[in-house]
């Protein structure tokens, strides 16, 4: 076809000049070197498996060197006199301009294409998200796609290179900046909402996140089918110019093209359709939630009290908010009702607003180099009869479906299923230091403490609940007692055994071995928790150590980042990894008929034990006084019956060899280890409406090292190996193209 030859023919002529010289080489690799260095700066600081800090840099990057390598695009043509020479071969202004935008579109995948080095050799260190990789650099390609065209079209306007560059430039940071507080603020809240619809920075954040929108992805192809059009019509106005009526009809229909692509900018979020690429359906209603909302059998109302004058920073949001709560609304089936109401514009929902607990909140806005104040509402009511739950102000998405979700189940489960958290024997207390983790159970239990008196002959109060909890117990439990707790199980019981083989003095960093875990009840069922600390000289999490204004951030072993084992058990499914301090490692005995065991979670390879002399100084030199080997912190077990019981009930167990990961301390900074203790009690209770809500939300996939030279050789390994492949790359196709001199000349 004459059409696809010329548009090749073009193709190979641009990228002969990208590539013939050491200009394009140049660069590529100032670009994606520039580019890894500023990323790398912090990526090891946060030890998280996620480019997004490195994506985040992009548009900023992007706005620099695209103008680069699309200044010349066609100024150059019209600086030396070739355009029209061009144009009077076989070749229409529609393949010319196509034909340059696809040439810097492939340039700009190959630069993207280099960057992939960075997650290849990450990957053995850490787990990335498939999903929200292809998501970001989709994105990346789709933005490259707004600013090529862009640069194509400004290179259009002028003869001179430098000018195309300095003009390209002014323009993607324009369009950068146009969503920011830097303009939103200072302009009418209208405007602002349409100027951040247009920004290509909100649409671009939204596919980063591994979330491929039909409103995106119009956007990117609308935006830069005006600027290939506009560059068309730029071409063509010198060749029209006799025919006006022709010329007149073409600006017309480029006209329709930019309204058209101004309406989907302050229409799109009314357009529906969206693919969720994150492997755990991040962006997606979970398993849980369906379940719930198939349950319903009666109307669930959501309110939600919304300004339409919010500033623009929260379009995106707001966006969020409604592509939520539509999903609720479609897989309820007729039970679930949204309502919007506007507070600012209706006096009677102000008042609504103000009686159900939500307030105006507060913005502060730069803008026209002042600060500015203003107030808005975005809060939701979930109401169920006469009852309901409220969130006051909306300000982030990523725990919406858990919000809501539990907000259901506490409204319309009648019955709650009860847990008991066992007491009296020095465990942990459901008020101090389980606060946290309580007040999430509440959404979907009855949570209370129990005290067994060892006197009491009636067994029906421990009975009467679904899972039993034991968290590290440091005071004896009576053999009674004991007795109670297996009739429990006996009868199907549920128990949480979190045993805490050593006892931790935070102050002078003693250990001691607590005598009175209760560990010994588990012997019956082939297991053990022995006398040790747990470390693990590859993953593990970093302590602030010193005194003073000297304080410095040391690796610490005995913080164990526990992982999954090959054999995924359904407790740690979506988890990447549980935070155990101090903890005790757990050995198989011997197997019991009856007895299945599930592995949760263990140590890498690197996992070693102190026992007897214990030093957890975080300052010491951690010497392996032992073989390495994987170590097993948390089992689950089903059992069939327990022997010398009256009823002989299906039970379920979960163990581990340490409570205090379930502590407040620890679960504010490591919210992992919640949704496991969540998905724990669920599993137990048979309930899973709420932990694989909350998993999405809550799980960090961290980078692994098993020394600094690693983290030395992955920086400085891709740095060197991105410069010998563009070397190499270069130097083949030059030494290709002195060959075909060469025999060019042959006699």
């Amino acid at each position: 076809m004459p059409f696809a030859l010329n548009i090749k023919t073009i193709i190979k002529k641009e990228l002969k000049d990208y590539f013939d010289g050491p200009a394009g080489y140049l660069i590529l690799l100032v670009f994606v070197l520039f580019w890894e260095f500023l990323f790398f700066r912090s990526y090891f600081i946060i030890g998280q498996a996620s480019l997004r800090p490195m994506f985040e840099m992009l548009p900023w990057l992007f706005m620099i060197f695209i103008p680069a390598i699309t200044m010349r695009s066609v100024s150059r043509e019209k600086e030396e006199g070739t355009l029209e020479w061009i144009l009077t071969h076989p070749v229409n202004e529609f393949e010319f301009v196509l034909s340059k935008f696809l040439a810097a579109i492939i340039f700009i995948l190959v630069s993207l294409m280099l960057t992939l080095l960075v997650p290849f050799f990450s990957a053995f260190f850490g787990r990335f998200d498939i999903g929200i990789l292809a998501g970001q650099y989709i994105g990346s390609i789709l933005l490259g796609f707004v600013f090529v065209s862009l640069g194509v079209f400004v290179s259009s306007l002028f003869k001179s290179s430098v000018t195309s560059l300095l003009v390209s430039v002014v323009c993607c940071f324009f369009l950068v900046i146009s969503g920011s507080e830097l303009i939103t603020a200072s302009i009418p809240i209208g405007a602002a909402h349409i100027i951040e619809r247009l920004s290509v920075i909100s649409h671009f954040t939204s596919l980063s996140r591994g979330v491929i929108d039909l409103r995106d992805v119009l956007y990117f192809l609308s935006v830069s089918a005006v600027f290939l059009s506009l560059t068309y019509l730029s071409l063509i106005k010198n060749k029209l110019g006799n025919h006006a009526n022709y010329y007149r009809n073409y600006k017309i229909g480029v006209g329709l093209l930019i309204l058209i692509t101004i309406l989907i900018g302050i229409t799109g979020s009314r357009i529906p359709g969206r693919i969720d690429l994150t492997e755990d359906g991040r962006y997606t209603l979970s398993e849980g939630t369906k379940k719930l909302l198939n349950s319903l059998n009666d109307i669930v109302n959501i309110t939600v009290f919304s300004s339409e004058r919010l500033p623009a920073q929260l379009g995106p949001l707001q966006r969020d908010v409604k592509d939520t709560l539509r999903d609720y609304q479609t897989l309820g089936k007729g039970n679930i009702i949204v309502t919007y109401k506007d507070p600012d514009s209706d006096p009677a929902a102000r008042n609504e607003a103000a009686m159900l607990g939500i307030r105006q909140a507060q913005f502060n806005l730069i803008g026209q180099e002042e600060f500015q104040l203003k107030t808005g509402y975005l809060g939701l009511v979930v109401s169920y009869g006469d009852r309901h739950e409220t969130i006051p102000f909306i300000r982030t998405s990523a725990d919406l479906e858990y919000q809501l979700t539990s907000f259901i189940s506490k409204l319309t489960v009648k019955e709650k299923k009860k847990v008991a958290f066992l007491s009296g024997h020095g465990e942990k207390s459901i008020f101090s230091d389980l606060s946290g983790f309580k007040k999430e159970l509440d959404s979907q239990f009855t949570v209370s403490e129990l005290e067994l008196n060892k006197e009491d002959k009636d067994k029906k109060p421990l009975l009467g609940y679904n899972v039993l909890v034991i968290a590290g117990p440091s005071k004896e439990i009576d053999k009674k007692i004991e007795e109670r707790i297996l009739e429990y199980l006996g009868n199907g019981g549920s128990i949480l055994f979190m045993a805490d083989k050593v006892s931790i003095d935070m102050n002078s960093l003693m250990v001691k071995k607590n005598e009175n875990s209760f560990s010994e009840f588990l012997n019956q069922f082939g297991l053990d928790i022995n006398d040790d600390i747990v470390y693990d000289l590859r993953s593990h999490e970093s302590v602030s150590f010193g005194g003073g204004n000297f304080r410095y951030i040391v690796p610490y072993p005995f913080w164990i980042r526990a992982l999954k084992p090959k054999e995924i058990s359904p407790l740690s499914s979506g988890i990447e990894a549980v935070l155990f301090p101090w903890a005790s490692s757990i050995s198989l005995k011997k197997e019991k008929d009856g007895i299945t065991v599930h592995k949760i979670f263990v140590t890498s390879k690197a996992g070693g034990v102190q026992a007897e002399h214990f030093n957890i100084a975080p300052n010491q030199g951690f010497e392996p006084s032992g073989e390495l080997n994987k170590r097993i912190l948390s089992v689950a077990l089903l059992g069939k019956s327990i022997n010398n019981s009256s009823t002989n009930k299906p039970w379920r167990m979960v163990v581990t060899g340490d409570s205090d990961f379930l502590t407040d301390n620890f679960v504010k900074n490591s919210p992992e280890n919640l949704a496991f203790g969540l998905n724990a009690v669920e599993w137990l209770a048979e309930e899973p409406y709420l932990a694989d809500v909350k998993i999405k939300n809550l799980n960090i996939r961290r980078l692994l090292f098993r020394d600094p030279a690693q983290i030395m050789l992955l920086k400085f390994g891709t740095y060197i190996l991105t410069l010998l492949i563009v070397f190499f790359a270069g130097l083949f196709h030059l030494l290709k193209r002195r060959r075909l001199t060469l025999k060019g000349y042959q006699i």
